[in-house]
């Protein structure tokens, strides 16, 4: 789902054979939560507020705070364009952004009343490969009884959520975010064969589709 290999789905056996034609005709086993659109910031602009950005101050170098966010998964469903929890690094007035961009430290500020145990919360996304590291974990502040958190980015776009996880990594996508029929998803599948007496699996076929399509 969207690319993460955190969520993928494995070890799928088709039920049916007809013809040429392998047939997977499972619901559970194949269906995920199609979670929430992910929010988004931009700091193309890195001297000034943009998309979601409440201010921007200078120190060592640009410290960008957004707006506060808040759980929606008592919230109606709002459609958010997104591009699926990816990045596009973008900056103004360079000629190549790729080397030219500033980095920027991004704070987050997330209000919760959830009873969470144990869990932990990140700040996810494909800005770091959809890892759940110390950087992008987020810290309880007893002061402003918010959770937060920052990181160091290079200027652009950005796609993130919050996302819970428990100690062995067993991540929760709609615990925060809240889980929507409507949300616009892209799926990727692999096929693999394994031929008798192999010691490797083979990819022999690839495919994607996007939940836009599979719905209409």
């Amino acid at each position: 789902q969207n690319s993460d290999w955190n969520t993928v789905i494995k070890d799928i056996k088709p039920q049916f054979y007809r013809g040429t034609q392998l047939l997977y005709k499972y619901v559970d086993k194949i269906s995920y939560w199609a979670g929430n659109e992910f929010l988004f910031f931009d700091t193309k602009q890195i001297r000034t507020a943009t998309n979601n950005v409440a201010r921007v101050d200078l120190n060592d170098i640009f410290d960008t705070y957004l707006y506060l966010d808040e759980e929606r998964k008592h919230k109606p469903y709002t459609l958010y364009p997104d591009i699926n929890g990816n990045f596009v690094i973008r900056a103004i007035d360079v000629d190549e952004a790729a080397t030219e961009a500033d980095y920027t430290w991004v704070h987050f500020a997330l209000e919760s009343f959830e009873e969470l145990g144990d869990d932990d919360i990140y700040i996810y996304g494909n800005f770091n490969g959809w890892q759940l590291t110390e950087e992008n974990k987020m810290t309880y502040d007893d002061t402003s009884k918010l959770y937060t958190g920052k990181l160091l980015l290079k200027q652009g776009f950005y796609n993130y959520m919050y996302i819970t996880a428990t100690k062995e990594g067993t991540i929760n996508n709609h615990a925060i975010e809240g889980s929507f029929y409507q949300t616009e998803n892209d799926y990727s599948v692999l096929v693999y064969y394994k031929p008798f007496g192999s010691r490797y699996d083979q990819v022999i076929g690839y495919g994607t589709a996007n939940s836009e399509n599979l719905r209409n």
